[in-house]
């Protein structure tokens, strides 16, 4: 029976005003047929279902008291990312209001759920349009153009030194409570909160056959102080990539602004850029996360269970050189590979 027949029947069914062989007849379907379809269940929307008069014992939680928990929630989670559902009870003052089953089934109902806190955010139906474009534009490029056609991969990282590495890396990922559509918003980048450090910020560039050009330690980064380590530092770096004049960088604003679009400009240099949250297209980045790898592996495997920042930055920049001359040749020569997934994938992240 297709869906329009059954459709009218049931919609017979329900005004109560025809038999079952008048129905039959209109819709010329057998009267069997029509009453199984009476007996079937009606199935329900889910704003009818949350509209509809509830059953049962009341709700151990008024309203009033179920936007304050939400609202607590929250303001607890824009002052650290690792909390849980006792400590948003206790903000709330509820501790004596509910039990935790009841504050976890309200905040589940509302679509929260307890996800890893993502490194990058996901990306947008605009950002895979971008994705798309980008790619299109680049699938006839040359892989010489890649290896060759520019000087050098360059971004910024931060590693956060820890007091005890050893338990530091013991400890899971960071979660938190969040919805699927706060996924873009809410990551864990930048939040280290209990770590007991502090964050030590490179600049590095990567260049294919001559590995590390560049890896600077900086401490503050504006416009002003980018076009003034562009000056200082590009020219040497150009020199040992001994290619063009070109590098890869993402659009971070401090790279983009006009200060150090300047700076690049004065020592006759020129940008390649690739599409906002597509760490999948810049290859340093596999090498900040092999870094980031070798980093809490020496800590477990050599058991660091303390150490001063002089020493952790020395074993920062030990894995940086270490590990390019290992892997980026090979990252890089990927390059077409990648674009090339990327364009059948929609748009959508590549396995790289």
């Amino acid at each position: 029976m297709d869906p329009r027949t059954w459709a009218l029947v049931r919609l017979m069914l329900n005004e109560n005003k025809y038999s079952r062989k008048v129905i039959a007849k209109t819709c010329s379907v057998s009267v069997g047929s029509v009453v199984n379809i009476s007996r079937q269940p009606v199935r329900r929307s889910k704003a009818e279902m949350l509209t509809r008069p509830r059953g049962g014992r009341p709700r151990a939680l008024s309203e009033r008291s179920r936007r304050l928990l939400l609202r607590q929630l929250r303001v607890v989670r824009q002052k650290k990312c690792r909390f849980s559902i006792r400590q948003v009870r206790l903000a709330a003052g509820l501790t004596k209001a509910c039990s935790l089953a009841t504050c976890y089934r309200e905040v589940s109902r509302e679509g929260y759920s307890w996800e890893n806190c993502r490194r990058k955010g996901v990306l947008t139906k605009e950002d895979r349009k971008i994705r798309l474009k980008w790619c299109r534009e680049h699938l006839d490029t040359p892989a010489t153009h890649w290896t060759d056609g520019i000087a050098f991969y360059f971004d910024g990282v931060g590693f956060q030194h820890k007091l005890h590495p050893f338990a530091a890396h013991c400890t899971p990922p960071s979660r938190t409570w969040m919805k699927k559509d706060e996924k873009l918003l809410i990551t864990r980048k930048a939040s280290h909160e209990g770590s007991k450090g502090r964050s030590l910020h490179f600049f590095v560039g990567v260049s294919h056959k001559a590995g590390v050009v560049i890896c600077k330690k900086y401490e503050k980064m504006s416009a002003k102080l980018f076009a003034k380590f562009v000056r200082e530092n590009f020219p040497q770096a150009f020199l040992l990539s001994r290619k063009t004049h070109v590098f890869l960088q993402d659009n971070d604003p401090c790279q983009t602004s006009r200060a150090g679009k300047r700076a690049i400009k004065a020592i006759n240099a020129e940008q390649f850029f690739i599409p906002a949250r597509s760490p999948d297209i810049n290859p340093i980045e596999n090498l900040f996360h092999l870094v980031k790898q070798k980093l809490a592996e020496d800590a477990l495997e050599n058991e660091i269970f303390y150490e001063s920042v002089e020493e952790f930055e020395k074993r920062v920049i030990s894995a940086i050189h270490e590990l390019a001359a290992l892997h980026m040749d090979r990252t890089i020569e990927s390059m077409t590979k990648r674009i090339l997934e990327i364009f059948k994938n929609g748009g959508a992240r590549c396995s790289y």
